[in-house]
């Protein structure tokens, strides 16, 4: 229960077994502001749990990130970012993205989506390690991060998905994420095949900053 509360710019990272857990738990009160918070629960549990809606006089700019099959409760249970802000009117320009933590202790981010997402607040000016906000457009959560801006890499492997009832000509596919903040291409891309390395060319097309593209190679498993 608590009352006039501006909640701005914290990491919070939920790790206990606890699939009830909350990253942020309100049981009443007026007028609590939440701005530019990383609200993460990687147990199952929630995000967000609001019992009194009308404690919370706005949330926005948040990033709420979950490994269970519910985001928050509002009043019921919102399962996904779309739920979550048609039920309270509020964070409309929130996200749902893993913010990739050093670690469950060390709570610097390296996801790119949560640069620029935050709102300035000139209340706070620093980050958590005294690092000066963007003036324009800061990180979202505790601590300030600058992406490089040349960073690219794999995230994903599309296909094949599985090693049973495949041929002998499969294809393989990797999804692709550029994290700094320039513009990529042209760059190799490699897989190993029985302790070779096979080594291709992404061609031409660039993958613009923090977005992502798929690349299939012309050498096949």
């Amino acid at each position: 229960n608590t009352n006039f509360v501006n909640v701005y710019y914290n990491s919070i990272n939920v790790t206990s077994s606890n699939a009830s857990s909350r990253a942020l738990f309100s049981t009443g009160g007026q007028n609590i502001n939440l701005i530019n918070n990383v609200f993460s629960n990687k147990t199952g549990g929630y995000s967000m749990y609001i019992n009194t809606p009308s404690a919370i006089s706005s949330s926005n700019h948040n990033n709420f990130w979950f490994t269970g099959n519910v985001l928050g409760y509002w009043s019921g249970d919102r399962s996904d970012l779309a739920q979550w802000q048609t039920a309270t009117g509020n964070d409309g320009n929130s996200l749902s993205a893993d913010p990739l933590f050093a670690s469950d202790a060390n709570l610097h981010v390296s996801q790119p989506l949560l640069v620029g997402a935050a709102t300035p607040l000139s209340a706070v000016p620093d980050d958590i390690d005294g690092d000066p906000r963007h003036a324009e457009n800061p990180t979202i959560g505790a601590d300030e991060f600058e992406p490089l801006p040349n960073d690219i890499g794999p995230i994903a492997l599309i296909s094949p998905t599985s090693d049973c009832e495949l041929g002998e000509q499969e294809l393989v596919t990797v999804r692709i994420q550029n994290v700094g903040t320039n513009p990529q291409s042209n760059f190799a891309v490699s897989f190993v095949l029985d302790g070779e390395i096979v080594t291709e060319n992404f061609g031409d097309m660039q993958i613009q900053p923090f977005e992502t593209a798929d690349f299939t190679f012309s050498e096949t498993v």
